[in-house]
């Protein structure tokens, strides 16, 4: 009897662990079907990576990808659109953003407290849709500053730096939100892929190309 009940608990284990592998193996594509899940560590490079190749320009200067400002910035406060076009060409789904810094406090479930490399950082958010500022997250210092960088920051693409007290200037920040998605210009998730050799708007979709030379020797 000890021997056939060791057994039936053995069974049992068994079978708990393969249900719980089943769970778990069904629910992983639900939640990446959902769309929900933030960009990684890489994603957040990629973004300060092509935020920083802009700096300095102003809202009708050639932008990185080769093509003319921020969507429209030519034309009106752009923080929110620079934001945006950056993430757009990291490949970030920017879907239901737009020209109103207020819209990435309504992105993805809205503000966090938690701060990351990549991230939109929002300023004076009202809840409901307005805010008086946004900025992309370069770095989380070990003094408890962030510096940011941001678009139609005195009248152009600069850095900022975020006080350990959360104020950029006198704009308060309300907190933060990751974006979805994205693309990893770290050229080792490739195989058989070297190093990224261009980058640029090659197909004329707005969003950003990544060139890489395969082991054939071809582009």
């Amino acid at each position: 009897m000890p021997t056939d009940r060791r057994q039936d608990v053995s069974k049992v284990s068994i079978r708990r662990t393969l249900q719980g592998m089943l769970a778990t193996a069904l629910l992983a594509p639900a939640l990446m079907l959902s769309g929900a899940q933030p960009a990684s560590a890489s994603v957040g490079s990629t973004i300060m990576g092509i935020a920083e190749q802009n700096l300095g320009n102003g809202p009708c200067d050639t932008n990185s990808a080769g093509g003319s400002g921020y969507y429209g910035s030519c034309g009106e406060a752009w923080c929110a659109d620079f934001a945006k076009w950056v993430w757009a060409q990291a490949g970030v789904d920017v879907g239901g953003l737009t020209a109103a810094a207020g819209s990435f406090g309504q992105y993805s479930g809205g503000l966090t407290s938690t701060p990351h490399v990549g991230d939109a950082v929002v300023f004076n958010y009202n809840g409901a849709g307005y805010a008086d500022h946004v900025a992309l997250v370069k770095s989380i210092n070990s003094d408890g500053t962030i510096t940011t960088v941001g678009g139609n920051q005195s009248g152009a693409v600069t850095y900022g730096t975020i006080t350990a007290a959360g104020y950029y200037n006198s704009q308060r920040v309300s907190g933060y939100v990751s974006p979805i998605g994205g693309v990893d210009r770290d050229p080792s998730m490739a195989a058989g892929m070297s190093p990224i050799v261009g980058v640029g708007d090659i197909n004329k979709t707005g969003v950003a190309d990544f060139v890489a030379r395969g082991t054939d020797g071809h582009l």
